[in-house]
């Protein structure tokens, strides 16, 4: 595939990306942690030209296959890793770090391209709304509100809430280390830029938009504070720049939840392709696994049930994963022998 837009190559330090046996793109209902993104590169054309201030990653195709967890931007070959965060209904799939698409009305902080690598770059709102890759999209201010309220259940207020600890980092790139990233979100403090060409709050804030304004010249955005446990819900400027998390198309979820399903009904199927019949596990070796024979048809029940939601095309969300939790009761079922060989 050739693109319009290239710059020029880039040269990476172990250009060969594998995809495990597992279907490309896992993700885990429960807030799996999405496989970090390890491509070290240098450029053979540096930056654009009109744009001194272009991180050092330059435009390139994306490869055939790459990481599990990961996704790649096709109009410049960057590699997110993403994580899915909440479940049924409120389940989402975030982008892992922050977008760092090099489009005009973005800059790097401090004009700094190193910045763009760690941060990602910095967009003013009209550019934020349109910039997201292919079937992802900057979230509203309700998308937000899931997010936060997943994180946080005990949460109370914009101002009173443990989110950013959840979400944050765990880095000594902020000021104060306070973040656990429980859930792979691993926010960073990019600061933000002016109208008037200044930066501020970096290693202190990082704050990123959302889709929905409040009046007219200004616009929702979260913000989270190396000292403060709360994530912020308050308002900017559009023409100022903030970070950018795009969060996945609603209209892709059951897709890849399916995808999640299926090597759960597979891997199922393959531990009890040998499992024993008995009634207390005395006889069978404590190398082999063993059921009652209630519990095998409890098993093959779930099993079947799966494979039914697997296969209706018009199965939702809380389908698949109801029928992901009687999977996983199934395999629990699944006891070792006590028969010393």
């Amino acid at each position: 595939m050739i693109h319009n837009n290239r710059i020029s190559h880039r040269k990476c330090k172990g250009e060969k990306f594998f995809a495990p046996a597992s279907t490309i793109g896992k993700i885990l209902l429960i807030g799996a942690i999405g496989v970090q993104t390890i491509i070290s590169c240098s450029s053979d054309g540096g930056g654009s030209e009109e744009n001194p201030s272009s991180s050092s990653v330059i435009v390139m195709e994306c490869p055939p296959v790459f990481m599990d967890g990961s996704f790649c931007d096709e109009r410049d070959g960057q590699i997110y890793s993403y994580v899915t965060i909440g479940t049924g209904t409120t389940a989402q799939i975030w982008m892992a770090k922050n977008l760092n698409y090099d489009a005009s009305g973005s800059v790097c902080y401090s004009n700094d391209p190193s910045n763009c690598d760690t941060y990602g770059r910095l967009y003013d709102w009209e550019t934020a709304v349109a910039v997201c890759p292919n079937r992802w999209h900057l979230p509203s201010d309700d998308e937000w509100d899931v997010l936060v309220k997943y994180v946080d259940p005990d949460w109370v207020s914009h101002t009173n809430n443990v989110a950013s600890t959840k979400l944050k980092a765990n880095s000594n790139l902020w000021n104060t280390n306070t973040g656990t990233d429980n859930h792979g979100f691993a926010a960073l403090p990019g600061g933000d830029g002016r109208s008037d060409g200044t930066f501020s709050n970096a290693l202190n804030a990082g704050n990123w938009w959302s889709a929905t304004q409040r009046e007219a010249d200004l616009v929702w955005y979260r913000s989270m504070l190396s000292d403060h446990s709360n994530v912020f819900r308050t308002s900017s400027n559009m023409s100022n720049k903030h970070s950018i998390r795009c969060v996945k198309n609603s209209d892709d979820y059951v897709s890849l939840f399916k995808e999640n399903l299926k090597e759960d009904i597979d891997f199922l199927k393959n531990e009890i392709s040998e499992v024993v019949i008995s009634t207390d596990g005395s006889d069978v070796p404590t190398t082999v696994y063993w059921v009652t024979d209630d519990q095998m048809n409890d098993i093959n029940t779930a099993i079947d049930n799966a494979e039914a939601v697997y296969n209706d095309k018009n199965a939702t969300i809380d389908e698949i994963g109801s029928a992901q939790a009687k999977l996983a009761a199934a395999r629990a079922m699944l006891k070792r022998g006590s028969k010393e060989e």
